[in-house]
């Protein structure tokens, strides 16, 4: 059939990353602690610290999920927009219970860890309350979205330079 059924390519899909938010379940993915390192596979968006540029986390270490209201799940399936809630990633000190989330280059406080969860407040013109475990979140204002440029490069290799030669018409 041409499926692929290894722990890495379920990682880095969507829906089972919006699974795990809705779930409050952060699967050990083979990698130390369940943290992921900041590799080099293709991704369409890169997260950069807005002070330093450092590359921080990339559009699949993502977690999505949808809002919720005083009657159950959004029955209309809307993601919720609240800052990034993101996966735990490597460079990121996570020892304590509660942990102010900073920059590993330039120490600027880019948003905040709790282990236990906490409620969401919501998106852009839309309440949330869901619990999400363990809440990593990462502050919009403080990362810049930058498109994966890596993607759009063409692949040419030039073989010979073309000769020009300009001939006087009469």
């Amino acid at each position: 059939m041409g499926y692929r059924a290894d722990s890495e390519t379920l990682s880095l899909a969507q829906e089972y990353r919006n699974w795990c938010a809705d779930s409050g379940i952060i699967p050990q993915t083979g990698h130390a602690d369940g943290v992921h390192k900041l590799d080099e596979k293709p991704h369409k968006r890169k997260f950069k610290c807005r002070r330093c540029r450092q590359p921080l986390f990339y559009d699949t270490n993502l977690m999505q999920h949808e809002p919720e209201n005083r009657y159950g799940p959004n029955p209309y399936g809307d993601k919720c927009g609240f800052g990034y809630l993101v996966t735990p990633m490597e460079w990121m000190r996570l020892h304590d219970n509660e942990e102010k989330i900073l920059c590993p280059s330039c120490g600027d406080k880019l948003g905040q860890y709790i282990a236990m969860g906490k409620r969401c407040l919501g998106g852009e013109r839309q309440a949330c309350n869901k619990l999400v475990r363990p809440w990593i979140h990462i502050q919009k204002a403080k990362v810049d979205d930058c498109p994966n440029l890596d993607l759009f490069r063409p692949n040419v290799v030039a073989h010979h330079t073309p000769s020009i030669t300009i001939t006087p018409t009469s």
